[in-house]
C-alpha cells in the first residue's frame, strides 16, 4: 500500500473516529436533557396533581362538614334501611324510601347532580343503616360497619380520607 493510500485511509480513519466520538457525545448530552426535560416536566405535573387532589378532598370535607350539619341528616340518621340481611344484588330505589329517608336522599342527590365527580354520595350509622344517592346495587349482605374503610374511619376520629382501594365492581375508591 503506497503512503497516499496510507495517509487517506489515516484521514478517513479520523474524520470517521470523530464523527463516532461526536455522535456519542450529542447523544450522550441529548439523552441527559431529556431525562431533565421529562424529570422536571413530571415532577411539575406530579405536583399539579397533588395540589388538584389535595383540593378536590379539601372540598369534599367541607362538603362533608355542611352534609353534617343538616337537618335531614340530623333528623333523619336513625330512621335509614339496613341491606345487611339480603342475600341477592339489591338495588334500593330512592323514590320508594321511607318519608324521611327519601328527605336525606334527595339532598344527597342535590349533591351529586352539584358535583359529578362524585359518583356517590351516602350516609349511614353504626347499626349498618345508610341511604346513597345515585340509586346503585348493592351486593349482598353489604353492611358498612363490616368494611375496612369504615373501621378506618371510626379509629380515625371527625374526618379520614381513606387510602384507594378496589370496590366490588373493580372501580378504584377513596372514601371520605
Amino acid at each position: 500500500m503506497g503512503i497516499r493510500k496510507k495517509i487517506v485511509l489515516a484521514i478517513a480513519t479520523s474524520l470517521l473516529l470523530t464523527i463516532i466520538g461526536l455522535f456519542l457525545v450529542v447523544s450522550f448530552e441529548m439523552r441527559n436533557a431529556f431525562k431533565d426535560y421529562f424529570s422536571q416536566s413530571s415532577k411539575a405535573q406530579l405536583e399539579r396533581m397533588e395540589s388538584f387532589t389535595h383540593s378536590f378532598f379539601d372540598n369534599a370535607m367541607s362538603n362533608l362538614a355542611l352534609l353534617a350539619s343538616s337537618p335531614a341528616l340530623r333528623d333523619n340518621l336513625s330512621d335509614l334501611t339496613s341491606y345487611a340481611h339480603m342475600t341477592e344484588d339489591y338495588k334500593p330505589i330512592g323514590d320508594s324510601l321511607p318519608p324521611g329517608e327519601y328527605e336525606l336522599y334527595r339532598e344527597l342527590s342535590r349533591i351529586v347532580e352539584a358535583i359529578p365527580s362524585y359518583a356517590l354520595v351516602y350516609v349511614g350509622n353504626n347499626a349498618g343503616c345508610f341511604t346513597q344517592a345515585p340509586d346503585d346495587v348493592l351486593s349482598p349482605g353489604y353492611n358498612p360497619p363490616q368494611r375496612g374503610w369504615y373501621k378506618d374511619a371510626n379509629k380515625a376520629g371527625p374526618t379520614l380520607v381513606t387510602e384507594a382501594y378496589l370496590y366490588d365492581n373493580g372501580d378504584l375508591v377513596c372514601t371520605v
